[in-house]
């Protein structure tokens, strides 16, 4: 657990500088983390033995959107499109890729895509890193009340085939520190929300959505029998097994900003 906090500490002091300098800093720093984030999404199946071009041709998939897209609110259906058509030519040129390969390097390409955009369009707002800094706030608020939450009241298992020591005390733990934290920080803080009840709310949805996140990644772990995506950060295993509940709430936070 210490050895886990230590590593989450120094993740945000060298984060935390990163988001506030410029958008331009923010978007190398997720270039790396989506980069990263191939690699181990890649690993998961390295038994497969994929072809290199298939490799290249994925991190293309992931990284030329977050460096091309310019307004993530109306993007080009020439990037849809192709992207479909890149994940069909990869099964067709790969013969290790069969039909369920293509769907996981297909649900899980899209969903870091998604992610890393809607973290460049929040970063390119007037407040911008308040938004970010809320974001991440809230969702390791949530974490951290599920984990606490589930040792210490956790009776009841929420999604046992997937995450056996996930507890609906947990979840609960969790959305209760993730509205705490959210209505402290906007207190003193934007957040990018107009008002006290939709803090509220947003937080409460930023609670669910993070062991949603967090239960996704769980799953391919699981249907792939391994426990951490790598060994990168010590106490949390990989990128994706330390950023997967922010991966959804940075969609989530991008969807709600547009509603509200």
């Amino acid at each position: 657990m210490k050895i886990r906090v230590i590593t989450a500490l120094a993740i945000l002091g060298v984060l935390i500088p990163i988001i506030y300098l410029s958008p331009l800093m923010f978007k190398i720093m997720a270039l790396v983390i989506v980069a990263i984030a191939t690699h181990e999404i890649l690993d998961v199946k390295k038994a497969k033995n994929y072809l290199l071009l298939t490799k290249i041709l994925l991190y293309v998939i992931t990284l030329l959107p977050l460096i091309l897209i310019k307004d993530f609110t109306q993007i080009n259906i020439i990037f849809v499109v192709g992207i479909i058509v890149s994940f069909i030519i990869l099964m067709l040129i790969d013969k290790n890729i069969d039909f369920n390969d293509m769907t996981y390097l297909f649900c899980v390409s899209l969903f870091i895509i998604i992610a890393s955009n809607s973290a460049m369009y929040l970063r390119n707002l007037d407040n911008g890193f308040y938004i970010i800094i809320f974001t991440i706030l809230v969702t390791a608020a949530s974490d951290t009340g599920a984990f606490f939450a589930g040792s210490a009241f956790g009776k009841h298992k929420l999604i046992p085939r997937i995450s056996p020591n996930k507890t609906v005390e947990g979840l609960v733990g969790g959305v209760v520190l993730a509205v705490i934290i959210g209505v402290l920080y906007s207190l003193f803080l934007p957040s990018g929300f107009d008002n006290i009840s939709i803090v509220i709310i947003v937080s409460i949805i930023f609670g669910f959505m993070a062991a949603v996140g967090d239960l996704f990644f769980s799953a391919i772990k699981r249907s792939n029998n391994i426990k951490d995506f790598s060994n990168m950060l010590p106490g949390h295993g990989g990128i994706l097994d330390r950023i997967d509940s922010h991966l959804m709430n940075l969609i989530m936070c991008f969807a709600l900003i547009c509603i509200f």
